[in-house]
């Protein structure tokens, strides 16, 4: 047979590739003299970074052995700011023993003689520590005055701890994605102490210092801690940019948003921050955040001049407002709040559906002071003159004095537990369906403080939590699950043609959308052995009579308060009345 000489060709044209491909490992070890080595063992590993990154292809990695990494440098295209490494492909570089025993260090001070420490674009660095990297300070060449520890115009950083850096924008780090990074001590004349336009991951940013956005500036922020960070102007711990549930705390702002300012913040906790204003954020939108014990000097202790959605202000405290200035707020709960003068609660603004208890003026409205409230309750605050609102319009509120302005009452809120702090509706109470669904704002905020729909029954209800149960008492999360309308419409209806509504099928735990589920007693051994469908929650009793025409039932001894053995409960009637017996079981919620 012959063999076609082309085919044959490529096949070991394949082969060669290969063996091209196959990634490499460089050595590197900063006791070595010099770069002689040539890096392919630690017995001839190089001395700098630098000099290994130089042989190193896409896919390979560079094996960093303990020391301090001080020498060498690279200047990259359209730059004259030296770096110790420059990391331009898709390369590893890693530290052995992580950031604690192995550092790149850069020079300062700012200017014509800084050494930055790591500029990047691609691949990864892992487990350095990155410190006194310095930038300069000429904004003719921009990237040359940003990101101190690192500049990262791509490429990730991981486990690593960038300290003691300094730059114009992004003290630690400029751009780039971090994770599981520490970020400590760094400086920025300008934005981002800590960093600037970056996005981080898991990581922890604390004694930072810059002139706005103390800890990280226009940076987007997942499961971060940023604390003890300093901004000269505007954001102690942010400025601008996006952040998921992060923690914010004793940061400081020399005027205004101790902990944020603006940007978005979902899911976060700011506490303990201050401020001229804003202590906790200044502007800005707070999605489902907790703002508390946060401090500012002048106005707007929790927040100022921003949106809150379902957030809670607790103990905050300024001059003016100690909870919220100028703000709108939806489905909020402020308790606790301190004003020394006016306005413990919040201090102008608008209010959808929120909830004032417990907070304190020096002087007046010690709940609300100005401002318009929509749907809300305002109960339980104190201050020197007219405790719950001073110069307030409320409409459809709860609320003493009864105020002017349409929908409003005031008796008392009936909630759950006052005393323990437990601000939900308890049943029965006046704030349930009396609020008014054109102020609802749905769009808005489709979701009370506890994550239930807005609205449940036929009518909003007022505060920050929505009452559970439709007027009928069934759970709108059980009308959910069989696809019923949580608005009432549904209750009264037999929906299976069992012969019972809504209502009656969910207390006694049945399908209402299924026929065959059906609550039914059923008698055996001779009459003594009754069982029926059992749901967890519920409670049974079993009642009998002799007679249906006279004497009616009667609950029978042993039978009451029977809890709910799921599947199926089942009593056993030792004791015979008459001769003959009648049975009905009775169920109840627990």
């Amino acid at each position: 047979m012959k063999v076609d000489p082309k085919l044959t060709f490529g096949v070991v044209l394949v082969s060669l590739v290969a063996g091209v491909i196959q990634a490499a490992t460089y050595y590197v070890d900063a006791s070595r003299p010099d770069d002689s080595g040539d890096g392919l063992s630690w017995a001839t590993a190089k001395k700098t970074i630098q000099a290994a990154v130089y042989l190193a292809g896409d896919g390979d990695t560079v094996l960093v052995t303990n020391g301090v990494y001080d020498v060498g440098a690279h200047v990259v295209p359209e730059s004259v700011l030296p770096n110790r490494v420059a990391i331009t492909n898709t390369v590893l570089v890693r530290s052995v023993n992580g950031p604690a025993q192995t550092f790149i260090v850069g020079e300062g001070p700012l200017g014509t003689n800084a050494v930055r420490c790591v500029y990047i674009t691609e691949g990864t660095l892992s487990g350095f520590t990155l410190s006194n990297g310095h930038t300069r300070t000429e904004w003719d060449l921009a990237r040359d005055s940003l990101g101190g520890g690192a500049y990262a115009l791509g490429g990730t950083l991981t486990n690593c701890i960038l300290t003691g850096n300094s730059a114009r924008d992004g003290g630690g780090a400029a751009y780039g994605t971090l994770y599981n990074c520490t970020l400590s001590g760094n400086w920025a004349g300008r934005y981002g102490g800590g960093a600037s336009g970056a996005t981080l991951y898991d990581c922890i940013l604390f004694d930072n210092r810059a002139f706005l956005g103390g800890g990280a500036s226009s940076s987007t922020l997942y499961n971060c801690t940023l604390f003890s960070n300093l901004a000269d102007s505007w954001g102690g711990g942010a400025f601008m940019g996006t952040l998921h549930n992060c923690t914010l705390s004793r940061n400081r702002a020399s005027d205004r948003g101790g902990g944020a300012y603006g940007g978005t913040l979902y899911n976060c906790t700011l506490s303990g921050n201050t401020a001229e204003a804003g202590g906790g954020a200044y502007g800005g939108a707070l999605y489902n955040c907790v703002l508390s014990r946060n401090l500012a000097a002048s106005v707007g202790g929790g927040a100022f001049m921003g949106t809150l959605h379902n957030c809670t202000l607790s103990a905050n405290s300024a001059e003016g407002a100690g909870g919220a200035a100028y703000s709108t707020l939806y489905n909020c709960m402020l308790l606790g709040n301190l004003a020394d003068f006016w306005g413990g609660g919040t201090y102008g603004g608008t209010l959808y559906n929120c909830t004032l208890s417990g907070n304190a003026a020096g002087i007046g409205g010690g709940g609300a002071y100005g401002g318009t409230l929509y749907n809300c309750i305002v109960y339980y605050n104190t201050a020197q003159e007219r405790p719950n609102y001073d110069r307030s319009t409320l409409w459809y509120s709860c609320t003493t004095p009864l105020p002017e302005g349409d929908g409003n009452i005031s008796a008392e809120p009936m909630f759950v537990d006052w005393v323990g702090e437990n601000y939900r509706l308890a049943a029965g109470s006046p704030c349930i369906n009396a609020g008014i669904n054109a102020y609802a704002l749905t769009n808005m905020a489709p979701y009370d403080l506890d994550g239930h729909p807005r609205i449940i029954g036929d009518r909003v209800d007022m505060g920050a939590h929505e009452y559970p149960y439709t007027g009928h008492g069934v759970h709108y999360a059980w009308l959910q699950q069989y696809r019923l309308p949580i608005d009432g419409s549904a209750d009264s209806l037999d929906q299976d043609g069992d012969g019972m509504a809504t209502w009656q099928e969910y207390i006694a735990g049945m399908d209402p959308i299924n026929a065959v589920s059906v609550f039914r007693l059923s008698i055996e051994g001779g009459g003594s052995i009754l069982s029926w469908p059992s749901v967890a929650g519920r409670v049974y009793a079993v009642e009998y009579a002799t007679n249906l025409n006279a004497g009616g039932f009667r609950p029978l001894a042993g039978a009451t308060n029977l809890p709910a053995t799921p599947p199926r409960n089942t009593f056993t009637n030792v004791t015979w009345i008459g001769p003959m017996e009648f049975y009905r079981v009775t169920v109840r919620l627990e």
